[in-house]
């Protein structure tokens, strides 16, 4: 089925929705209770069950934003579980079938979402079948799983196979630029065996379970249902996105938290105050070049600045709401939305003063920098990025573009450590392995008998090479726990 799809990124779905899994318990239960369910019903379900509701309004590029939310469904998934009979009849017509025999409350509508790309959004109605599935990747009595396209047992030979099969396509495959594309196919040629997980998986899963906050819970619970079904994150190419962001699988959604149980011996490299960074030096920002010339980071300063306590504990549990206000900010959300949305992560926190960030001259900057950016890309009708001009479209917004832009130079940066990387594979010199990729910063594991002290420098070094032909000054660090 999967070679009779001429368009690559529909065969990526095709092999990706092939990785997926189903015990033998939830697949007996489910014929039980829908004992007419047709096998590309059962794929349908299952791919439903590992995707998230998101938002459906183009351009949108904040965080938790207020937008209507639904699980988009492109036609390339939908190929991607039918066969080619099938494939005549139109996604409709395969709702339509779905609701009347399996899931009689399935709500869905149609909707040109990219291009046409995307014809339905599906909305309530499927939980209790979903939440079958959920329950399957908690309770199964048995570790005996099957692939749901062939029913053969997924073996991790198998899925090896299959990990193979999607390398191999996504060589092929055309990405928006050359640094990207050597990132990516950097990403997509890991070893197989660097993602094992061993007995970790069921502990990460406790820990996912435990989590207070419901949404959050359901996330990581779908994530981790896809790395059980494939331990090896992929990174495709967009289709018809103007983001130079490359957005890999599972792992990369992970919260540093899950992720670190998941995947100890992994070392996080990120660079640092990254968003301000370009912010300053692309749009000439001088009072946060100045501060990051002295202090490097910002998140401190604004601990102290909102009179936040300032023991170790609380500054870890408020930056991660920091950084969420300030790239909110640089994306374009509204400055009072964004204050809005860290007043509301902090208030449990300790505070010795009711002080609003909105008013530190810095982060009144970024707001004038951002605001005046904003009007020269509607009246230049695009922005220069650091892999060329991104033109103003009619559909796009002035926040999208501007957040394509400073994630351009974000991608133009990080690539330092590919650099490093692909000299080191081409001189066979080989120390690390970069793991994961998480836009801003990198996950790197190192190979045996290497430490971190003796390559450091050279990726710091590297990091700024790559970073000041972008006329960008950014510092690479480690977070070493």
């Amino acid at each position: 089925m999967t070679h009779a799809l001429s368009d690559p990124i529909q065969r990526y779905h095709a092999l990706r929705i092939q990785t997926h899994t189903i015990s033998s318990d939830a697949l007996a239960h489910l014929r039980a209770t829908s004992p007419d369910i047709t096998k590309e019903q059962l794929m349908f379900l299952v791919w439903l069950s590992h995707q998230e509701p998101r938002c459906i309004k183009k351009g949108c590029t904040q965080e938790n934003c207020t937008h209507s939310r639904g699980i988009l469904i492109p036609y390339s998934i939908y190929t991607s579980f039918t066969d080619s009979a099938s494939r005549t009849k139109s996604l409709i017509a395969f709702l339509d079938l779905c609701k009347e025999t399996l899931m009689p409350t399935l709500k869905y509508t149609p909707h040109s979402y990219v291009d046409g790309l995307c014809t339905v959004i599906t909305h309530t109605g499927i939980q209790k079948i979903i939440d079958t599935l959920l329950y399957d990747a908690l309770h199964a009595d048995t570790d005996e799983r099957v692939f749901i396209h062939t029913m053969r047992k997924a073996s991790d030979r198998n899925k090896r196979s299959l990990a193979s099969e999607i390398e191999t396509l996504l060589l092929s495959a055309k990405y928006a630029n050359v640094e990207q594309k050597a990132m990516a196919d950097y990403l997509n040629t890991r070893r197989y065996a660097l993602y094992e997980m061993k007995k970790r998986y069921k502990e990460t899963l406790k820990l996912s379970i435990s989590l207070d906050d419901a949404t959050s819970k359901e996330h990581h619970m779908l994530l981790l249902m896809d790395i059980r079904d494939m331990q090896k994150p992929f990174y495709p190419p967009l289709r018809n996105s103007k983001s130079p962001r490359l957005y890999g699988t599972a792992p990369q959604f992970l919260t540093a938290k899950v992720r670190k149980l998941l995947y100890p011996h992994w070392i996080d490299l990120d660079l640092r105050s990254a968003q301000l960074a370009i912010i300053a030096y692309r749009f000439g920002a001088t009072q946060i070049k100045t501060f990051l010339a002295k202090h490097g980071s910002f998140w401190r300063e604004a601990v102290n600045y909102l009179g936040l306590a300032s023991d170790t504990v609380t500054y870890e549990l408020a930056k991660p709401f920091i950084k969420k206000f300030v790239y909110s900010l640089v994306y374009g959300m509204t400055p009072l939305t964004a204050w809005y949305r860290l007043k509301k992560g902090i208030a449990s926190l300790p505070r010795n003063a009711d002080a609003t960030l909105l008013t530190h001259p810095l982060i009144r900057e970024v707001i004038t920098v951002v605001e005046t950016a904003k009007r020269d890309i509607i009246t230049k009708k695009g922005i220069e990025g650091a892999y060329g001009f991104i033109p103003f479209d009619a559909g796009d917004t002035p926040e999208s573009i501007l957040a394509c832009c400073v994630q351009s130079y974000e991608l133009a940066c990080i690539y330092g450590v590919y650099a490093d990387a692909l000299k080191r594979e081409k001189n066979d010199n080989v120390v690390y392995d970069i793991v994961l990729h998480a836009h801003d910063g990198v996950s790197i594991a190192m190979r045996k008998g290497a430490s971190l002290d003796s390559i450091l420098p050279t990726l710091q070094k590297s990091v700024q090479c790559h970073a000041l032909k972008h006329g960008i000054v950014i510092e690479l660090e480690a977070k070493i726990e």
